[in-house]
């Protein structure tokens, strides 16, 4: 007794299954398809009767497909398709969805069939997508938080060996400097107090300097500064800035300034102060007595350019790409004081300002800084 002329009673079991259930012969002619097949699909009931299996794969599966359904035959096993979204149909109107099938080979009559269970897996294969997406995200995040964990425990190792060198330093010194001044007293040998005097006054200026650095930094990362632009006369505001590098200066180190362009420019005066000092402060503390430091600027318009030039110590070509990172030293300046601070907080101005900073710098034969402002 053939199968097509007991198709009837399987249709009416079939029908009572919520998945998919489709019967195909030995030629991939499907002889058999329950209501949830059409549905499943977009046909009509019944139309899908006498068609081939084609009709719902993707054409760009069909040669693979016919491949696997002649494997598939001389084995004649069970088998479980489609576990993990990797395939899919096609409904009559061509759009694509993924399934998982599971292959059943029977006969009827000495003729061979497959019985097909064909199950729809769109909203797990959606969830299963999510849910990695969402894997990822954290993977991302949690592996975003370890590296600021480590970058912060870095940060915080160069800080504590920065302040306890720093501050250890010039408070030494204040303490030594001020028994001094007490044994001196108690001797009345007055004269020799002096140099002590200046020694706590250069140490506490030190001291300051450190202390003015963390502020800046606290304030930038706060976001408490704020962009206050004026008209200014530029070369006597660079006098005055001259003036204050004065007493930063070695034995007769000078500092020249070169200045292109209108004099009259606004800028923010107060940043552009700080950067200013911070660049010829280094100049002068990296370079040898007697050298003379070169500040030259230039009005281009739109715009402020500012080369601070030094032949000082130079910076390691190793060290050249970690010169803005918070408490970062050059190694040939481990002897030096400093905080590690001034360029990283020159770069947040000048972030701020619009305006950037670059360097070039050779080991022995010194340093140029040039930075570039946008004028208000």
């Amino acid at each position: 007794m053939d199968f097509e002329r007991n198709e009837g009673l399987l249709n009416i079991l079939s029908d009572a299954i919520s998945e998919g259930l489709v019967v195909v012969n030995e030629r991939q002619t499907i002889v058999s398809a329950n209501k949830s097949t059409h549905e499943l699909f977009g046909y009509e009931k019944d139309s899908l009767i006498g068609k081939p299996l084609n009709t719902l794969i993707p054409r760009n599966y069909h040669s693979i497909h016919s491949v696997h359904f002649k494997k598939f035959m001389d084995q004649r096993e069970k088998r479980q398709m489609g576990v993990g979204g990797d395939l899919f149909g096609i409904r009559k109107d061509g759009s694509q969805f993924p399934v998982e099938v599971g292959l059943n080979p029977f006969e009827v009559s000495g003729k061979a069939y497959i019985m097909a269970l064909v199950i729809d897996v769109t909203e797990r294969k959606n969830y299963t997508e999510k849910l990695e997406r969402t894997i990822a995200n954290r993977t991302s995040e949690l592996k975003e938080a370890l590296e600021k964990e480590h970058e912060l425990g870095e940060l915080k190792s160069r800080f504590v060996s920065m302040a306890s060198h720093e501050f250890r330093t010039p408070l030494t010194a204040i303490v030594s400097s001020a028994d001094l001044i007490k044994k001196y007293n108690d001797l009345g040998v007055l004269d020799k107090q002096e140099k002590h005097f200046d020694r706590i006054k250069g140490s506490v200026s030190n001291l300051i300097t450190i202390l003015d650095d963390f502020l800046s930094l606290e304030k930038m990362e706060s976001d408490n500064v704020r962009i206050n632009s004026m008209e200014i006369n530029f070369r006597e505001y660079i006098q005055d800035i001259l003036l204050e590098v004065k007493p930063w200066s070695k034995d007769k180190q000078q500092v020249v300034h070169e200045h292109n362009g209108a004099i009259e420019i606004c800028i923010d005066p107060n940043l552009t102060r700080n950067i200013l000092l911070n660049l010829l402060s280094n100049a002068l503390k990296y370079s040898p007595d007697e050298s003379t430091v070169k500040l030259i600027s230039q009005n281009q318009g739109g715009k402020l350019v500012l080369k601070v030039k030094d032949t000082g110590m130079g910076i390691p070509k190793e060290d050249q790409k970690n010169m803005f990172t918070r408490f970062y030293r050059a190694s040939n300046a481990n002897e030096i004081s400093g905080t590690g601070l001034g360029l990283t907080i020159v770069k947040r101005y000048l972030e701020l300002m619009g305006g950037d900073i670059s360097f070039t710098s050779e080991v022995g034969k010194g340093t140029t800084f040039k930075i570039t402002i946008p004028l208000a």
